[in-house]
């Protein structure tokens, strides 16, 4: 799912939502997707879940949610991935995407069904896969989902307290989110890889920035100008409105105020993780199947302070209350919740 719209869940790239170098009318066909190799980021997902999918060992089955599902590459590494590593356990996978205009590629989850359906007969997909409107509340029960994951998304959501507290309400007592995406802190916007301009809130500052950057040779205009033959004024004032209109990075500042209003634990772990990693895979070692399981800690918060101003984070949530614990409680927090997220006249 790599989406956002004016009111969003979130918003659409290829590897994170509609990328801005693809318009949506000149998409490649689809290739299968077992030709298609899982991502570094796709690794990084699926070692987290590997390493933390054992505290839902006694759970039948465990239910793993990717939201912005996208091409199912994700989906697909996880399946494998968890088969050899968990044969014992059963998995089941779902993935959740965006209907709204705009966000992706016409009939591209009829692809993902088709793909994933050829890649893993096994597993009922067309019941699998779920689609939404970004402001409808997601097609889950409360309490469903033991790990839910995104990789790219959160940068393109709208309403990141809508998305955390559906997160939330979707998840057992008990269970877990892990996110990959940047924060606001970092220097260099990968979508366009122009510096800073995700931090410029005046639109003809950013479409003269972008416009400038692109005539002294930063970033990808050159590449779209051979794709797709348009010119650096074009190109401007077209990424300009993606970055505003489609993009909505937080700090870390606000992340917290967000999750915490969620009423869920945050922290970084797997960070150093996915710096490492990606070290040892540039040097040309193989990236872990599974991570340690990892408690957290000073280390974490202090990579995590440094490396948001390099890249992606790894944002690892809880759904769990020591103080107060599962029950009456929880169910409290989250009708509580609820009445800020559900506009009147949902039913739940």
């Amino acid at each position: 799912m790599r989406a956002t719209t004016r009111n969003s869940t979130r918003q659409i790239e290829p590897d994170s939502l509609p990328q801005p170098l693809t318009d949506t009318h000149d998409a490649a066909p689809s290739r299968e997707l077992s030709l298609l190799a899982p991502s570094f980021m796709h690794r990084h997902v699926g070692a987290v879940v590997a390493a933390e999918i054992n505290r839902f060992a006694d759970e039948d089955p465990v239910r793993i949610l990717d939201i912005g599902c996208g091409d199912g590459r994700l989906l697909l590494h996880l399946y494998n991935l968890l088969k050899q590593t968990h044969p014992d356990l059963r998995v089941e996978l779902y993935g959740l995407d965006i209907t709204d205009p705009g966000v992706q590629n016409v009939g591209f989850i009829r692809n993902t069904r088709t793909n994933l359906q050829r890649a893993a007969p096994e597993v009922d997909w067309g019941a699998r896969l779920k689609m939404v409107a970004v402001s409808d509340p997601w097609p889950f029960p409360p309490g469903c989902i033991h790990i839910a994951v995104s990789n790219q998304v959160c940068e393109h959501v709208r309403d990141h307290r809508a998305f955390f507290g559906e997160t939330f309400r979707s998840l057992v007592d008990g269970g877990i989110s892990v996110h990959v995406f940047p924060l606001k802190h970092y220097l260099l916007e990968e979508h366009l890889l122009i510096p800073l301009v995700h931090r410029i809130n005046n639109h003809d500052l950013l479409r003269h920035w972008i416009r400038a950057a692109s005539l002294l040779g930063i970033g990808k205009y050159r590449q779209h100008r051979r794709l797709y033959g348009h010119d650096v004024a074009t190109f401007a004032a077209r990424h300009a409105d993606y970055i505003m209109l489609y993009t909505n990075y937080l700090s870390a500042r606000q992340l917290a105020s967000v999750v915490k209003a969620c009423s869920m634990r945050l922290s970084f772990r797997y960070t150093i993780d996915l710096y490492l990693s990606k070290a040892l895979s540039l040097l040309g070692f193989t990236q872990p199947r599974a991570y340690r399981r990892s408690a957290g800690g000073l280390c974490d918060w202090l990579a995590c302070w440094f490396l948001r101003y390099l890249s992606s984070v790894t944002v690892f949530l809880e759904k769990s209350d020591a103080y107060n614990g599962p029950g009456p409680n929880a169910n409290a927090r989250h009708m509580s919740l609820r009445r800020h997220l559900v506009p009147s006249g949902v039913q739940e």
